[in-house]
């Protein structure tokens, strides 16, 4: 983290060299002197590691309010096309104040999330004290939930089918399946109940064969690629759903292995599962064009020779230049503030728009209406990402106090994983959590949170029982013990 933050301020530092947006070159070093000061007073202990939940916390961060600025900062002409055609803005030189806006928000946004996660930390510095109970895994309930998540997941897909045709679907081409899914798209939400059966019976699968894992993951693997091959989603160009899961189980794995330290190989894994985002989002550019494979492994074999081309490319398929845009929009365009409509959504989500007709939009179809109104004729709609929500919502002083209340929920994330990783479903909803804030980045808050809710949290809620302490110590001699998990005996 302090080598992340030490990169950015020199960064910043040297491109005040160059010509322009000197205003934003400045915000960006105070930008790096915060995440420093961050990085110095983060607490550290051996069983969280690397995957403290504010390191986790700032990779996302960056990604989407540190690389946007600077790819105008370092690249006057190359903000992402979007917001000079569809937007109305164009941020040349001679308009520094567009950038520096959005880079206030950030800034604010970062110091408040470090302010509170600080600040709750204060009065917890001491572990928690041990109680005469502990949550354990039911290994009968985590069957009845991996079959129930797989039958609805199934049966989800099964409407699907019937609506576009399972032949349809086989002898249509990879690249033009996303054309299919959305004709039907209404059960693709259920459908990632596959998922969460994918997952739990992973998690299953790790803590069984717990002195042969070979063999759990040649078994995780035979699951993995007809869940990959039959996922819906991913050919809308939605990586993440490959992505999620399988971040879920790597955290998992290796919390319950205590291999929290950052290796060699755990860098070669994030290598590699950076080149899935990018090649996947080159591919996901050309879905629906005639030839497609061939155009996108055309790109990626000459893209070399155009580096300018190719570096567009590479950050539009990250997502971060898209949702900066709106980031940039919202500080810099007048619209009538949302005061809560998007949070309150967990609320009223459940009332059919057929009894309230004037029912607040989807936060993701209020940005592109508002923004980007040609191209949500077209279907496409863009998220605030994390910040931009609060702003939009309550402008600088919802930054603030929901910055600041993230801050005291990474507090809470670290002072749980800190005090009870040792317990197997803690350690579940530890990671989960983790894996939700890398998504919480860029947005939309309610959509995110409610993915990992019911598809994640909730399931997960019917295998985990509340095991007394005289229980525990009577039990434990009719019960299979290993690692981070108590197998009930039946």
């Amino acid at each position: 983290m302090i080598i992340l933050a030490a990169a950015v301020i020199a960064l910043a530092l040297i491109s005040l060299l160059s010509y322009g947006f000197v205003l934003s070159k400045i915000l960006c070093v105070f930008l790096g002197m915060i995440m420093l000061l961050a990085a110095v007073t983060m607490p550290r202990d051996r069983r969280t590691g690397i995957f403290n939940p504010w390191v986790i916390f700032t990779l996302s961060f960056v990604q989407y309010y540190v690389l946007g600025p600077f790819e105008t900062v370092y690249l006057y002409d190359a903000m992402h096309y979007a917001t000079v055609i569809y937007g109305h803005l164009r941020p040349i030189p001679a308009d520094d104040l567009i950038l520096s806006r959005a880079i206030v928000v950030s800034l604010v946004g970062l110091f408040f999330s470090w302010a509170g996660y600080q600040i709750y930390l204060i009065g917890t510095r001491r572990r928690a004290p041990e109680t005469d109970s502990q949550w354990v895994i039911d290994r009968l309930r985590l069957r009845r939930v991996v079959l129930v998540c797989l039958g609805v997941g199934l049966f989800s897909y099964a409407l699907f089918f019937a609506k576009v045709g399972l032949v349809t679907y086989i002898t249509t081409p990879r690249g033009m399946r996303h054309f299919l899914y959305a004709k039907a798209e209404a059960f693709g939400f259920f459908s990632d109940f596959v998922a969460s059966a994918f997952v739990l019976a992973s998690v299953y699968l790790l803590e069984k064969y717990t002195d042969k894992e070979r063999r759990a993951f040649i078994l995780i693997l035979a699951m993995l690629i007809p869940y990959a091959y039959f996922q819906m989603a991913i050919f809308s160009g939605s990586r993440i759903t490959i992505v999620r899961p399988f971040l879920i189980l790597l955290f998992y794995y290796m919390l319950s292995h205590g291999r929290t330290r950052l290796t060699a190989r755990l860098v070669m894994l994030g290598i590699v599962m950076l080149l899935f985002v990018v090649i996947g989002g080159v591919f996901r550019s050309y879905l629906g064009a005639p030839h497609a494979d061939e155009l996108a492994v055309r790109l990626l074999k000459q893209g070399w020779k155009h580096p300018k081309e190719w570096y567009g490319f590479v950050t539009q398929s990250m997502d971060y230049v898209q949702c900066y845009d709106i980031l940039l929009l919202l500080t810099n365009r007048s619209y009538p503030l949302g005061y809560g409509s998007t949070y309150l959504k967990f609320i009223y989500q459940f009332i059919p728009r057929t009894i309230w007709h004037a029912k607040p939009q989807n936060v993701t179809i209020v940005m592109a209406q508002l923004f980007r109104p040609a191209q949500f004729a077209k279907g496409v709609t863009y998220s605030p990402a994390l910040l931009g929500e609060m702003y939009y919502n309550f402008g600088m002083p919802g930054v603030v106090l929901g910055s600041f209340l993230v801050g005291i929920g990474l507090g809470w994330m670290y002072r749980l994983g800190r005090d009870r990783m040792d317990s197997a479903p803690v350690r579940f909803f530890y990671v989960t959590l983790l894996v939700c804030i890398i998504e919480q980045g860029r947005g939309a808050f309610y959509n995110i949170s409610m993915t990992y809710i019911v598809f994640y949290i909730i399931p997960f809620l019917f295998v985990c029982r509340r095991q007394a302490g005289a229980d525990s110590a009577t039990e434990r001699l009719g019960s299979v013990r290993v690692p981070g998990v108590t197998w009930e005996a039946h």
